[in-house]
């Protein structure tokens, strides 16, 4: 009897501590820039953080070995890629700047090149585009692969994508033709707010 007792305290204890963790109010993402938060505390609002919707982007917090802002969109049609930017909770980006980080699950559809030992990359081609009228010319990207989470990493200029209205990752030259051919079709509606929380913690 005392035994479970003593296992239904502890069980209950529990409860109320994770209770507790996810009552605290969420911070202002502008009020940790310049902290360091306690990592528990990072990770916690990693996890139980809500996400804001803004178009057809996502935005909010979330953990990976530390906390960072984070916006992404999904992939159109049924490939289910999904296209993130990132940056450190406790810092601002400089909103002018041209080369901003971004990730994208890699699928089947890039070939990868290289080696693991000396770094894997695949070659892709970015389109813009407006009202699903793609440019004529991509630009030729070299995206690396990250050997860790296992998705191809590269830059974009994110005042560009805040101009326009769609973008396609292409493992070719050849301009996207239709929403079900071989590139990754993103919309950029809300990009510009979701990049705002990303850069500037606004």
């Amino acid at each position: 009897m005392m035994r479970r007792f003593f296992m239904f305290a502890a069980g209950a204890a529990l409860q109320i501590g994770a209770a507790f963790a996810q009552d605290k109010p969420i911070p202002d993402a502008a009020s940790l820039i310049g902290k360091t938060l306690d990592p528990d505390r990072a990770y916690e609002l990693g996890e139980h953080a809500p996400k804001t919707k803004t178009g057809d982007w996502t935005y909010g917090f979330e953990s990976d070995e530390s906390l960072l802002r984070s916006g992404s969109a999904t992939e159109r049609g049924k490939g289910g890629a999904q296209l993130d930017t990132i940056f450190i909770y406790n810092k601002r980006c400089a909103r002018s700047d041209k080369s901003a980080p971004f990730s994208f699950s890699v699928g089947e559809r890039f070939a990868l090149k290289g080696s693991v030992e000396k770094g894997r990359f695949a070659n892709a081609w970015i389109f813009f585009g407006d009202r699903e009228v793609f440019d004529a010319m991509g630009v030729a990207k070299k995206m690396v692969f990250s050997e860790n989470d296992a998705e191809l990493h590269f830059t974009l200029d994110p005042n560009e994508l805040a101009k326009r209205g769609v973008l396609a990752l292409c493992p070719t030259a050849a301009a996207p033709a239709k929403m079900d051919g071989a590139c990754s079709i993103f919309s950029l509606k809300g990009f510009e707010r979701a990049y705002d929380f990303v850069c500037e913690a606004k």
